[in-house]
């Protein structure tokens, strides 16, 4: 028998249907979610509920290209790494680092071969960074959200130094390594030089990217989740409290890596929120950081979160619809 085309509704649908009741209940519907540029995303309503009591799951199916644009190469293996890493988040040796206010979605069913990961449905919540550009938050809870994320990164930071005997060989993601360097290191000279940078510039740019981007790749430091920004954080809020619930999303890239990679996405990308959308959001950024702890006096974690954090405003806030005023992009 064939395989079903797992990048349409129908074939997702055939697809479960034809595994075992033990694994998963009988699917009723799949509906393609939009968003995401690498996976094929559903979500489905199944006839009996799931490990958590929900009728409803998400199942990502990944090819070896885009999902958008079929000449990009991508490898499959993203998404055994981030069903290991979800197991051991919701079940394994990393679950000390969630909270009530932290969660990540329980893993259901992986199969490996048909590249299809079913998770638990985080419901349908906006983004951190949709949540912060669209309304006017209490200074209290940005602080509060600051803290929460900046405490999980420095226990997931912490607990994954203490056990990485036993979970580098598991969780190292080689095509995770790669995909960052070329996405970020490799793509700043380009970038530079479509600026128009001065061509002298441009080339110590890539002379400099190009050994920053070496020492990261090499670098096992800890455990870290790989593509932490506001964009993977779904804010669920609550009406009786008002501290939200932020499930942390999308880990096809946690890798052992340095740690400052983390710190430096995420407070590239609020920075920018901060200035083409809510100057508030600083207040977030600030509990962030004093939760995490970061020492500005190690100069060399400084310097790996100066680069990131510099070649991530150089590479994506031109391509992430903050504005299209070209001179304030330069």
């Amino acid at each position: 028998m064939s395989q079903p085309d797992l990048t349409t509704d129908a074939g997702i649908l055939t697809y479960l249907t034809s595994l075992p009741r033990t694994l998963l209940p009988l699917p009723l519907t799949a509906t393609q979610l939009s968003g995401g540029n690498a996976n094929f995303v559903f979500r489905v309503t199944f006839d009996a509920p799931l490990k958590d009591g929900s009728y409803t799951a998400v199942v990502k199916h990944a090819e070896g290209f885009g999902k958008y644009d079929r000449s990009i190469v991508l490898s499959v293996e993203r998404m055994k790494y981030e069903h290991r890493v979800l197991t051991l988040l919701t079940s394994g040796a990393l679950q000390s680092c969630l909270t009530p206010h932290i969660r990540v979605p329980i893993p259901y069913h992986f199969d490996p071969d048909a590249s299809v990961l079913v998770l638990q449905d985080c419901g349908s919540h906006e983004n951190l960074k949709t949540y912060l550009s669209t309304r006017t938050v209490p200074d209290d809870e940005l602080r509060e959200i600051g803290a929460a994320l900046g405490g999980f990164l420095k226990a997931l930071h912490t607990v994954g130094r203490e056990r990485k005997a036993d979970l580098v060989e598991w969780l190292r993601n080689d095509v995770a390594k790669e995909i960052i360097k070329t996405v970020i290191y490799d793509a700043a000279g380009d970038m530079a030089h479509r600026h128009g940078i001065d061509p002298d510039r441009v080339a110590l740019i890539r002379s400099a990217t190009g050994q920053s981007g070496k020492e990261v790749t090499d670098a096992e430091d800890t455990l870290i989740m790989g593509d932490f920004w506001p964009g993977n954080i779904l804010v669920s809020t609550h009406p009786t409290s008002g501290v939200p619930t932020l499930w942390i999303v999308d880990w096809e890239v946690n890798r052992y890596s340095h740690p400052a990679q983390d710190i430096a996405q995420f407070s590239a990308e609020i920075m920018t929120l901060c200035h083409f959308r809510n100057p508030a959001a600083v207040e977030l950024l600030k509990s962030f950081h004093a939760s995490y702890g970061v020492d500005t006096r190690d100069a060399g974690w400084m310097r790996v979160y100066g680069i990131r954090f510099g070649l991530h405003l150089m590479v994506f806030t031109g391509m992430a619809g903050w504005t299209e005023d070209e001179g304030e992009l330069k």
